[in-house]
């Protein structure tokens, strides 16, 4: 997935996506490459892949061990309690959100931007944003 967001190709990526049946966007889009040309149209879709790519660079966290929901999620924020965050924490936070997402976050009351899972077997279970 690393070495496919780094190319800078959306092709790359949208090809994982679809063979790993990786769910993108709540709304049912599928069409991975469209979604991210769409959402991102300044960078014709490549702003993401920097994203992908900060974001699986992040610590991450394993959730529901041994559970048929095993999941291992980058980044780890998805599973704090952002209140809790220490300064530390809050600084590498500020690596993939701005003051503004962060204070937005804190009124919904958790980790909103994207996240990436991928389950014991490898699958790339979800890279999405949002609730």
């Amino acid at each position: 997935i690393l070495a496919a967001a780094r190319s800078g190709d959306l092709a790359k990526v949208a090809a994982i996506v679809k063979a790993n049946q990786t769910l993108i966007s709540f709304g049912g889009d599928t069409d991975a490459a469209a979604l991210w040309k769409k959402s991102f149209p300044d960078s014709d879709g490549l702003e993401v892949l920097a994203t992908l790519i900060e974001v699986l660079e992040m610590p991450f966290v394993h959730l529901d061990k041994g559970s048929a929901q095993e999941m291992f999620v980058w980044p780890y924020f998805h599973a704090m309690q952002l209140e809790k965050l220490t300064p530390e924490q809050r600084v590498e936070l500020f690596r993939l959100v701005t003051a503004y997402d962060f204070r937005e976050m804190q009124k919904f009351g958790s980790y909103v931007f994207f996240r990436a899972g991928i389950s014991p077997d490898g699958r790339w279970q979800f890279f999405v944003a949002g609730d």
